[in-house]
């Protein structure tokens, strides 16, 4: 029988944020948490953490009470190990002593791996005797993910751990997170903007918008629009049928209703049908059809809703072949190109954005 996690919870904060809700999850596999910049992603994982004591809290992890009407378990005695994404690794102690500090606490039930592991696995050996300040951040970062996983715990809690990361940092850390995510049981809940985050280790996304839960749905079931803000990597799901592949140019052919759209590779043996997640900020707009454009993905679409942001970007969904399809793009382009509801256009969309769902 699958352990659940159960969560009913109120919080007001004086900047006046509120944040209501109501969570029974299983604790299995990837939990991926999108939503908006502000929307309580954060803030539901320090609730589960024991870091936010102000919050009316009911709260049980495997039947095991932490919070309710009559008690608070205090962070320090969770089963939960954090990444947040700082590292806040301790700047006195070099690498070696960040990472054995989770070992000198009083033994709490949990599962975590030895330190030769951890050391090898995230390739943390050369760095083993240099202190935080000479570090870079994607070294940083696999410290702070190398002492969360000595930490003896139930439910691990990864607070948008490759965000703060530039491409070179995010590109050095992602796999290990990866496979950290595919090799270990321990339940993980996952705050990501990233779409290729949810395509790559999510087994369940829940999703959040103005501090409450808007969907929690298991990954085979997601088939519609992901949250985007002005640093998402959120998108759409298209269910596409399979047409062909073309070995020669490793491209698979997939349909849907009655256009074509490419993806790179050959999809797996038996595949008639696949969901394709499609970054919204990789979709672009045309008012007409293009022609002499290496683009291969050319939707034939209509605008349905346009929502700016304060950050200077437009959010337009789309119906294409009776499904929805997001796309972000700058408010000057809207304008330039007059964009209105009901409106024809063609989605543009690079074959090298595309993602199947596992």
């Amino acid at each position: 029988m699958t352990e659940l996690l159960r969560l009913r919870a109120r919080l007001k904060r004086p900047d006046g944020f509120t944040a209501s809700f109501d969570l029974t999850t299983p604790l299995a596999g990837v939990t991926a948490i999108l939503g908006r910049s502000g929307a309580g992603k954060s803030t539901l994982l320090r609730m589960i953490a024991g870091l936010e004591p102000t919050a009316q809290l009911a709260l049980s992890v495997a039947d095991e009470v932490w919070d309710d009407a009559h008690g608070h378990r205090p962070a320090h005695q969770r089963s939960v190990s954090v990444v947040f994404q700082d590292g806040r690794l301790f700047p006195h102690l070099d690498v070696a002593a960040n990472l054995r500090f989770p070992l000198r606490r009083r033994a709490r039930p949990g599962f975590s791996l030895p330190f030769e592991v951890v050391v090898d696995s995230l390739a943390l050996n050369e760095l083993l005797a240099r202190m935080p300040h000479t570090l870079s951040g994607g070294q940083r970062q696999r410290v702070a993910l190398g002492r969360a996983l000595l930490t003896p715990a139930r439910l691990w809690l990864f607070d948008e751990p490759l965000a703060a990361l530039d491409t070179h940092a995010r590109n050095e850390i992602a796999p290990y997170l990866e496979r950290i995510c595919r090799e270990h049981r321990v339940p993980i809940f996952y705050v990501t903007h990233s779409l290729e985050d949810v395509a790559g280790v999510a087994d369940t996304v829940l999703t959040i918008a103005d501090g409450q839960i808007t969907s929690n749905r298991s990954i085979e079931a997601l088939d519609s629009a992901l949250p985007i803000d002005g640093t998402s990597r959120g998108g759409s799901v298209l269910r596409c049928r399979v047409a062909h592949y073309d070995a020669h140019y490793d491209l698979t052919e997939l349909k849907l209703g009655n256009s074509s759209l490419y993806l790179r590779g050959q999809v797996p043996a038996g595949w008639t049908d696949v969901r394709v997640l499609v970054p919204a900020r990789d979709v672009s707009l045309a008012t007409q059809a293009v022609t002499g454009l290496s683009v291969l993905n050319q939707l034939p679409s209509s605008i349905e809703t346009l929502h700016e942001a304060a950050d200077g970007t437009c959010s337009v969904t789309l119906q294409c072949e009776g499904q929805r399809l997001l796309s972000q793009i700058t408010r000057y382009s809207r304008d330039h190109l007059a964009l209105q509801a009901g409106q024809h256009v063609t989605a543009l969309i690079k074959t090298v954005a595309l993602a199947t769902l596992h």
